[in-house]
């Protein structure tokens, strides 16, 4: 299996308005970044039209509703816009900030650049928990089961083995290695498990009796095999 993020976990950070990044913040891939930590500030031509907008427009008006919920989903908060109102000025920079705690894993924005509405300006994932996606054989699938225990563990003993449960059976089986992928989440607290590390992942299934012998014990002789 390989250790990968938590695609629930990962969210991407975009440009609402065009505009140019004048104060970028978070400048590399892998920084770790708060909740709403600032990470780039830009300038706007819409948002500051429309800030001004609100500011002349009567208060509780029509022009006034409708500007405040433009700016809200450019991305303006409300305490920035209550700020605004406050000052009588309007922000010539508006600041945008990670939605959540993590660490950046895509950066796709330099200082000066222009940004257009809808861009992906950076990828933000929340470490705390991880996927692994491991392969079964479609000829082991029928002993693999959602909710099943599998024990994983890091290779070399990079970690103590922890112990998971199948959250989800993929539908497709892989042309080239006949396999199909499953899934199982883990606690990442520790930090221990970092996307793309292999893993190894056991599962206990009953398999009834059957005659075992040493693999050693064997010997193939073109067409006969001979145990020993």
């Amino acid at each position: 299996g390989e250790v990968v993020w938590d695609e629930s976990r990962v969210l991407d950070v975009t440009a609402r308005v065009d505009g140019w990044v004048e104060d970028l913040r978070v400048t590399r891939e892998g920084d770790p970044v708060k909740q709403n930590a600032t990470l780039l500030r830009f300038y706007g031509p819409e948002l500051l039209a429309t800030q001004r907008e609100l500011l002349v427009a009567p208060p509780g008006g029509r022009l006034a509703k409708a500007a405040r919920e433009r700016l809200r989903l450019w991305g303006m908060s409300n305490t920035a816009i209550t700020e605004m109102l406050h000052r009588g000025q309007p922000r010539a920079r508006v600041s945008l900030k990670s939605p959540i705690e993590g660490v950046v894993i895509e950066k796709r924005v330099n200082e000066g650049a222009h940004v257009s509405a809808g861009a992906l300006l950076y990828r933000v994932a929340d470490p705390s928990r991880v996927w692994v996606l491991g392969e079964v054989f479609e000829q082991d699938l029928p002993h693999v089961a959602v909710g099943q225990q599998v024990r994983v563990s890091l290779p070399r003993a990079l970690g103590q083995p922890v112990v998971g449960e199948v959250a989800y059976i993929y539908p497709t089986v892989s042309r080239d290695t006949r396999a199909a992928k499953v899934r199982i989440e883990l606690d990442n607290a520790s930090g221990a498990w970092r996307p793309g590390m292999f893993a190894n992942l056991s599962f206990d299934v009953d398999l009834g009796e059957h005659l075992a012998v040493p693999v050693d014990a064997i010997i193939y002789t073109g067409p006969r095999r001979l145990v020993f």
